[in-house]
């Protein structure tokens, strides 16, 4: 029995669609590993705006304290941070102790 033109078309057909759905299964794949990247990835960025926050209202509220500065345990050498900068792009720079202060009131002279 010869084969139709007809069953070859569609026998042509199928196996480009059984390649296609292979493909889009890969591609559905990739997307489902982009996606868990990038909430694992907000989910990082959301800590550290938190933490800058923390950091933020540490250095405001402690202004007059020693300067600040980070020495490596094994390391001779200081790191003075100068400023911080938040996520919105304000600058927050270090204030240091002032050498006159009024000693009742606590105001500069």
């Amino acid at each position: 029995m010869m084969n139709n033109p007809t069953d070859d078309l569609l026998n042509k057909i199928l196996d480009k669609m059984e390649g296609s759905d292979m493909i889009l299964q890969e591609m559905i794949s990739d997307i489902s590993a982009l996606s868990t990247t990038i909430i694992s990835q907000l989910s990082s960025v959301k800590f550290l705006k938190e933490k800058m926050g923390q950091l933020t209202v540490f250095v405001c509220a402690n202004p007059y304290e020693n300067s600040m500065t980070h020495v490596n345990e094994n390391s001779k050498f200081a790191i003075h941070i100068s400023s911080i900068v938040t996520i919105s792009g304000e600058t927050l720079k270090e204030i240091t102790k002032p050498n006159n202060v009024d000693a009742q009131g606590g105001d500069f002279q």
